[in-house]
């Protein structure tokens, strides 16, 4: 998964595959990008309303 931050916008890839482009105010902010990476696990990853969940 790649986040890519540009001011309050966030681009989300996952493998190339699927994308998705998600707007809040105050993304660019360092505290905002560390509290995004707290949600992740073995059952995946939440971020905002979407959950990425590994497949075997």
């Amino acid at each position: 998964m790649n986040l890519i931050f540009k001011g309050d916008t966030v681009d989300m890839l996952v493998d190339g595959v699927w994308s998705r482009q998600l707007t809040r105010a105050n993304f660019d902010a360092t505290k905002r990008k560390l509290l995004w990476m707290q949600n992740g696990g073995e059952a995946g990853i939440e971020i905002d309303d979407i959950v990425v969940t590994p497949t075997s």
